[in-house]
Parts: structure tokens; C-alpha cells; sequence
């Protein structure tokens, strides 16, 4: 696993790579249940604008881009889980 993995554009969250699949996490905080959808948009955005992903999908290898939005609030975790993506 690699926290805050560069990029040439920014820094991932956690890049976590099991075999032949990488998965490059967008964390976000919010602290209350309103501000939840707007911050799972953000962080799909993000992670698209910002192609966090490319240089595992360069190298052959199956990506998934989850977004995994914390509710500071309820201390609850809520993941977006991301459709696979191959290079």
C-alpha cells in the first residue's frame, strides 16, 4: 500500500495493488449525511481530472477507483465502489 502516491498531476489517497489489480482510493471527510453525495461527485471528479490512475493502467494492470466517504459525524465509513477499468 502507498499513501498520497504522486503523480504528475497530485496525489492519490492509498494506492493498494493485490496481484494484477491496483486500487486507487479517494478518501473524503464529511460531517453530515447532506454533504454526502456532493462529496462522493467530488472525489469521482478528482480522481478522473486529475488521472491519478494512468500509470497503473499504462503498465497493463486493472483498475478500480473507489471513493470511500467518511461521516465524521456517525463515524461510519461509506464506500462508492468503482467499476474495474482495464488498460
Amino acid at each position: 500500500m502507498h499513501a498520497e502516491a504522486r503523480t504528475f498531476r497530485g496525489r492519490s489517497d492509498a494506492v493498494i495493488q493485490l496481484g494484477d489489480t491496483v486500487y486507487v482510493i479517494e478518501l473524503k471527510l464529511v460531517h453530515n449525511a447532506e454533504a454526502l453525495p456532493a462529496s462522493i461527485l467530488e472525489g469521482q471528479g478528482q480522481m478522473a481530472g486529475r488521472g491519478y490512475a494512468e500509470g497503473c493502467r499504462a503498465k497493463g494492470r486493472r483498475v478500480l477507483e473507489p471513493v470511500v466517504v467518511v461521516d465524521g459525524k456517525l463515524r461510519q465509513a461509506v464506500c462508492i465502489p468503482a467499476v474495474a477499468s482495464e488498460a
